[in-house]
């Protein structure tokens, strides 16, 4: 980067040997320029300006598309078929965004968060033994009942917690957003001051504690079996 910069003329790949080496002062210059803005001029120079824009408007139609989908997700009523239209609908952004990565709306959809996958889906934790029940709806209940409290129906914040492939940053972000919207307005009418300040605690903490306590508690059903396992299997060897 400093070999290059020796040269008077600008070089349109500044940039991208800034990212390389990690050059922060020519990242934080008026000369740098994004990896999304450097995408654009490229195609801009392969596809020339009229036939940009016509793949600008072919993604951004994708979008469009997509968006509408989510509307219809929001008028589904199964909490656990909205929470999987939900992912998928994510994925589906995120596949745009490798078209679009100069749109900054579409980037974290790209990124998962592995917070809201499980290692048991929904269908196994409502068949496990009533030992492990025991344990595993002492959590449900609680985070049912205090998502509750905050104005947000539980059944459907809970569902989104599942054995998911993958799901999205830009995905929790929308469920997070919605449910703060929700709770702000729940504590508005409480007469609550700062509502919208509330809900964006609460709300957070809510999903950051609910994340832990799932995992914990699926964890700890998961070593039971393995120790009845290694007990079984010592039984079946012994003389």
């Amino acid at each position: 980067m400093t070999d290059a910069q020796e040269y008077d003329l600008y070089h349109p790949y500044y940039s991208s040997l800034a990212d390389l080496s990690g050059d922060k002062g020519f990242q934080d210059s008026d000369d740098y320029q994004s990896p999304g803005d450097r995408y654009v001029q490229y195609m801009q120079s392969a596809l020339g300006q009229a036939g940009f824009q016509n793949y600008e408007q072919q993604t951004k139609d994708i979008v469009n598309s997509i968006e509408s989908m989510e509307a219809l997700a929001r008028e589904v009523e199964d909490p656990h078929l909205r929470a999987a239209m939900d992912v998928q609908i994510g994925e589906l952004k995120g596949d745009v965004a490798e078209l679009r990565p100069y749109d900054t709306d579409l980037q974290a959809y790209t990124v998962e968060d592995d917070c809201y996958t499980t290692s048991m889906n929904a269908a196994e934790l409502d068949n496990l033994d009533p030992t492990e029940a025991e344990k595993w709806l002492a959590v449900r209940d609680d985070i049912v009942a205090t998502a509750n409290s905050f104005g947000l129906d539980g059944n459907t914040f809970l569902a989104r917690y599942n054995d998911h492939d993958s799901v999205s940053v830009g995905t929790t972000a929308t469920w997070k957003d919605a449910d703060i919207s929700t709770a702000a307005a729940h504590f508005n009418r409480q007469g609550v001051p700062d509502s919208y300040e509330r809900a964006e605690a609460v709300v957070g903490e809510l999903h950051q504690v609910s994340s832990s306590k799932i995992a914990a508690v699926l964890q700890e059903i998961a070593h039971t079996r393995e120790q009845a396992t290694h007990i079984h299997e010592d039984e079946g060897h012994s003389l």
